[in-house]
């Protein structure tokens, strides 16, 4: 928790924190193959040296924060995929990669973020219970594998942000929330889904 504390001074300071790029993207550029609705789920096992070294090279571009490669790691997408008995070796290991590229670029400051995100990739979105049921067990996973906190990725709902962030708790990990946004037509900002409060 120290090095949390850290950079939560370094913020009520107004200091700048660089966070690292798009993981599963970079994923996807550097030709890790894709999991079936589950986008870029399958890379921490599939392909983790390929993994580790995005996190090493963001990490050396200056990242202070990496969040691991676990965007598309939901139970529900993990499910979807086709892999169930998966769903705790694709966190876990997603997690450990990025550990590992701290260990070895000897930045021992970075934070590593689990990320975890309410996305369905085929539609089919589970109920808000089976839902925080999930990302209870999966930020567990992630604070045993060694995250320093959880990074709520692409939030577009509430009432889905909320089951989610009611899950993160089981971890006892702080929790940080990325909305994704954009404007009305009157210049109002809102949530991809149309909420605006």
């Amino acid at each position: 928790m120290i090095r949390y504390e850290h950079f939560m001074a370094r913020l009520a300071a107004h200091e700048t924190i660089m966070i690292d790029g798009g993981t599963g993207t970079e994923v996807e550029r550097r030709g890790v193959p894709q999991l079936p609705n589950a986008w870029n789920g399958g890379g921490a096992l599939s392909h983790p040296d390929i993994l580790r070294k995005i996190h090493m090279d963001y990490i050396g571009e200056g990242a202070e924060i990496v969040i691991s490669n676990t965007f598309a790691t939901a139970r529900h997408l993990i499910r979807e995929a086709g892999c169930p008995e998966l769903f705790e070796d694709y966190n876990r290991c997603g997690v450990e990669l990025a550990v590992e590229a701290r260990e070895i670029t000897g930045r021992d400051n970075v934070l590593v973020a689990g990320g975890i995100s309410h996305w369905s990739f085929t539609g089919h979105l589970p109920d808000l219970a089976d839902l925080k049921e999930g990302v209870e067990e999966q930020s567990i996973i992630m604070k045993n594998a060694g995250a320093d906190l959880i990074m709520l990725e692409m939030m577009i709902e509430i009432p889905r942000m909320l089951a989610v962030l009611e899950g993160c708790r089981a971890s006892g990990l702080p929790v940080w929330v990325g909305l994704s946004c954009e404007r009305d037509d009157d210049g109002m900002m809102r949530l991809l889904s149309g909420e605006r409060d």
